[in-house]
């Protein structure tokens, strides 16, 4: 208790100090914490902003999980049983596993096709009958509208009719109407099941997520009966054989966080590997969308991992010295104590533990309240489009996991050993050493010495070489950036050259000072002449404290170059490929039949497949509409080809084939000026003198040994 209350007072005698400490512990604490929260963050909302991106793309809701199984035996009794265990799993076990909102979850039943016949006409015995099925879903009166008739009877009518309810399309298919008794027969004589269309549906809203096929296409050659009697009757009673079996899980993707990405797959796993075990001997079939661009994001995220390291490492070097420098300055001021007690007995780890301890106390505070100063600096940046430039966007989904903890618990453990260096350094001093330490101030500082500057140097040098060697290959093979792994020893290089470079300044910096004293000797005032004489010779003095200017400067100043390097060259990729503000591309009408449908009576026919492989016929659609929208101030006309067939006297091979108006292609279209030995226009003045000319990138020219004058065919 005495120790404890010691180390109070002494931290209380040196608040100024401690606070300052315990601010670089905070801050440090806290940075560290950003990148796990902000990783998380960030790649939450571009996961979501994909996925609603996929959605738009193919029409389908992403986050849906389909699991289908056909059944082929004719083990009636083990079909009940599976359908009835899958049912309860996936209720009870999948739904929850997900850890997403569940919007809709949809268990369909469909027997197998059977034959049909309307009892009100002959039989033809040499036309062919057509098939049908009877389905039934989970709730599914709540998602359609009658258009004709009524809802189905949940029981089975005195006559041994079974009601039904279909689509108009299935009207007309089957050529019949409602009131018609229709003879279903699985062909083996063992199933005779008689029903009646009493209702005309179809869906309620057209983009209801209940339906995985928005035109309701499954629905045109089935017989929709009401959900119990079917479970009743055709199942459990064994009246029919079931065929299909389906469960379909729509999932809020919109509050999908990245943390419930491990629980999806895990779940979307357990899914198939439960099933497959109930239903070896059937076919099962499990469709996600999702699932390519959910993995997608492990990719990213590692790589965005690289970027905030590479970022946060030449900050984290100047806390990690502003601590170091801290700490310094706190045991020199207790260093005449501390020799002291180590001259009156106390043992090295004594003090070392009043310091440990104190340090512990900042520490531990730091590494509590660090996360949640994380989770506001996210926000921040979350809201933030600059610097100090904020914009109404929606903000960031924040929150403070284990795993910042985890981060913020290293980043507390290392300030705690900063912390310790230089009191190790003093506890083996004795009083007679202090005191003829201070009687030395000139005593040449460790690295100094060392040569750490030149080090230093010369690691940073061998890493710029590296990198540019990589750039290198990159250009010549013609890979991307993530092609090629990138060395640890790039994400400390900058901060290796700062510090590097700093020391070395400050190994010239005496010499400067003689230098500039001994040239204007005879002519300094003497407020100058002191001056120079002062600083010259204790220089010592204020190291610590110019190391970390020159670190905190050149750090702002890289990690800002940094910052707008990243922008522009995203914007910049943004607008390459674009071309211009809005890129349009217009459907030219034509004379193409319309596609064949897959399956049933649409297939295409022989005739359609005729018509097909004639020539189509194009009509470029009208180019004005284009030129006179307001806001407008120049268009472009562009025709792509993609693998275009081209051949030379010695090669042949596929390219992009581009074609333009060369000056409304030049008031347009935008091009970075430093890509080219020349300004675009310059090259687009050379395809307008002539008409047979083209431009080809030097990578093709080298890979098909082609020069300039060279003719393409």
């Amino acid at each position: 208790m005495a120790l404890f209350t010691m180390i109070i007072r002494k931290m209380i005698k040196n608040k100024w100090l401690v606070i300052s400490l315990f601010i670089g512990m905070l801050l440090t604490s806290a940075l560290v914490s950003t990148m796990p929260i902000y990783s998380e963050s960030i790649l939450s909302r571009m996961l979501v902003k994909d996925l609603e991106q996929l959605q738009l793309d193919r029409n389908q809701y992403p986050t849906t999980h389909y699991t289908r199984l056909s059944f082929t035996d004719a083990n009636k009794s083990n079909r009940i049983q599976i359908m009835a265990d899958i049912d309860q799993y996936m209720r009870n076990v999948a739904a929850p596993g997900f850890q997403l909102p569940v919007r809709e979850l949809v268990m369909d039943r469909q027997t197998k096709l059977m034959t049909l016949q309307l009892e009100r006409t002959e039989v033809d015995s040499k036309k062919a009958k057509p098939t049908a099925s009877i389905k039934s879903s989970n709730q599914f009166a709540d998602h359609i509208e009658l258009i004709d008739g009524h809802l189905p009877a949940a029981t089975l009518g005195a006559d041994g009719i079974y009601e039904v309810m279909v689509n108009q399309k299935t009207l007309l298919e089957f050529n019949c109407v409602l009131g018609d008794v229709i003879k279903l027969d699985d062909n083996k004589g063992g199933i005779h099941l008689r029903v009646k269309p009493v209702g005309v549906f179809r869906n309620k809203l057209e983009d209801d997520l209940y339906f995985r096929d928005i035109r309701m296409t499954e629905y045109n050659r089935n017989f929709v009966m009401n959900e119990d009697l079917f479970q009743q009757d055709l199942v459990t009673g064994n009246k029919a054989i079931i065929s299909l079996a389906s469960w379909y899980f729509v999932l809020d993707y919109t509050k999908m966080e990245l943390r419930e990405v491990d629980p999806f797959l895990e779940t979307n796993k357990q899914i198939k590997t439960t099933i497959l075990a109930k239903v070896a001997a059937y076919q099962a079939e499990f469709t996600v969308p999702a699932i390519p661009t959910i993995e997608e994001y492990f990719q990213r995220s590692a790589r965005l991992n690289k970027l905030m390291w590479s970022l946060h490492v030449p900050v984290l070097i100047m806390l990690a010295f502003y601590m170091f420098m801290v700490s310094n300055l706190i045991v020199d001021r207790q260093k005449n104590e501390i020799a002291i007690l180590r001259s009156r007995g106390a043992a090295r780890w004594q003090i070392i533990l009043s310091f440990a301890i104190e340090g512990l106390l900042l520490s531990g505070a730091a590494l509590l309240a660090g996360p949640y100063i994380a989770m506001l600096l996210t926000q921040a940046l979350g809201a933030s489009n600059g610097f100090l430039q904020f914009v109404q966007r929606a903000s960031l989904s924040v929150h403070v996991s284990t795993k910042s903890f985890a981060y913020a618990a290293i980043a507390s453990g290392i300030s705690f050993i900063m912390t310790l260096i230089p009191v190790w350094s003093a506890t083996h001093v004795t009083i007679v050493g202090h005191k003829q330490q201070m009687a030395r101030m000139q005593k040449i500082p460790f690295w100094h010495k060392s040569f750490l500057d030149v080090l230093l140097l010369a690691i940073s040098i061998y890493g710029l070489y590296s990198f540019r060697a990589r750039l290198k290959n990159l250009l010549t093979l013609g890979l991307r950036s993530d092609d090629l792994k990138i060395e640890p020893l790039q994400f400390v290089v900058p901060a290796l050259f700062i510090v590097g470079a700093g020391l070395l300044l400050l190994r010239l910096y005496p010499l400067l000072l003689q230098l500039i004293y001994r040239i204007g000797r005879r002519w300094w005032p003497p407020s100058w002449y002191a001056t120079l004489i002062q600083v010259g010779r204790s220089n010592s003095q204020y190291q610590f404290l110019m190391i970390f200017l020159i670190i905190t400067i050149a750090t702002g100043v890289f990690s800002a170059g940094a910052a707008r390097t990243l922008n522009n060259n995203i914007e910049e990729r943004l607008r390459y490929a674009e071309g211009a503000d809005f890129s349009i591309t217009t459907q030219w009408p034509n004379d193409a039949p319309p596609p064949p449908m897959s399956g049933g009576p649409g297939a295409a026919s022989p005739a359609a497949t005729t018509i097909a492989s004639k020539t189509i016929h194009y009509t470029e659609p009208p180019f004005e509409p284009f030129t006179e929208l307001p806001g407008v101030e120049s268009t472009a006309k562009v025709f792509m080809k993609q693998d275009a067939l081209f051949s030379t006297s010695d090669n042949k091979g596929t390219a992009t084939l581009m074609g333009i108006d060369t000056d409304d292609f030049g008031r347009t279209a935008w091009f970075p000026d430093h890509l080219l030995d020349y300004p675009l226009n310059d090259y687009l003045n050379l395809l307008a003198t002539d008409s047979r000319a083209v431009l080809i990138s030097e990578s093709l020219a080298n890979q098909k040994k082609l020069k300039k004058g060279d003719t393409l065919w």
